[in-house]
């Protein structure tokens, strides 16, 4: 066997990210894993700062929801909540967050 199924247009093999993305989209959960990887990697995202003091707690209809330790971190996670937005979606590689909602 040689594999020539899963090779791109170039000839070279596909990456098993391509492949990967290919397989959840068919099973039309590509969404869900990216939304549930955000909330993993939320450190990552929002970084040290933000992240010791608030908490993803869920993306649901594209609303993340933050829990953030006290009114002073919700009032500066608010401030920043566009530049949150942007690194949330370019980390997804997709538009998975468009507003951000506080919760207690």
């Amino acid at each position: 066997m040689t594999g020539k199924k899963n090779r791109g247009k170039s000839g070279m093999p596909t990456p098993l990210s391509e492949v990967l993305d290919q397989v959840l989209k068919a099973a039309g959960v590509h969404a869900a894993v990216k939304e549930q990887l955000v909330l993993a990697q939320w450190g990552k995202i929002a970084g040290d700062a933000f992240a010791s003091h608030a908490e993803a707690v869920k993306i649901e209809n594209g609303m993340l929801f933050l829990r953030a330790e006290n009114s002073a971190w919700r009032s500066q996670l608010h401030f920043f909540k566009g530049d949150l937005i942007k690194n949330i979606n370019r980390f997804a590689e997709k538009k998975i967050v468009k507003n951000v909602c506080f919760v207690s």
